[in-house]
């Protein structure tokens, strides 16, 4: 290979592999982060707080039915109090839409019930952002 065709071929590929480079390291687009609770017993709702920059909306993933309302006058990253039901017993999946999915959430339970209806109480039950 002549040094002339070697650096044709050498910034081809540089040409080709920097725009796909420069992509990756720009900020993140909107788009929906899934908070997922589990417990140590089966659960059948729970009341979860969400408070991150960016929030759009709220929703239930997979089957799971969601109330949700800003928290008015609260300083800082918004803050919404969320109440999830699994009508069916199964996992409880909540999805939050973000204006930019590299922004961080805080969430934790404030309660939670059975199936049955029977308070649990928080311990033990995890909630946590999936990515």
């Amino acid at each position: 290979m002549t040094a002339r065709r070697f650096t044709v071929a050498a910034l081809t590929a540089l040409a080709v592999a920097l725009p796909s480079a420069g992509c990756e390291s720009g900020p993140a687009g909107p788009g929906t982060l899934a908070v997922e609770v589990s417990a140590p017993v089966q659960i059948g709702a729970v009341v979860v707080s969400v408070a991150g920059q960016g929030i759009t909306a709220v929703h239930g993933l997979g089957g799971t039915e969601v109330a949700s309302r800003r928290v008015p006058g609260t300083e800082g990253d918004p803050l919404y109090r969320v109440v999830a039901f699994a009508p069916d017993g199964g996992s409880i999946r909540i999805g939050v839409d973000v204006e930019s999915t590299d922004t961080d959430l805080e969430t934790f339970a404030l309660d939670a019930a059975t199936v049955e209806g029977s308070r649990t109480g928080v311990a033990g039950v995890d909630v946590r952002v999936v990515r």
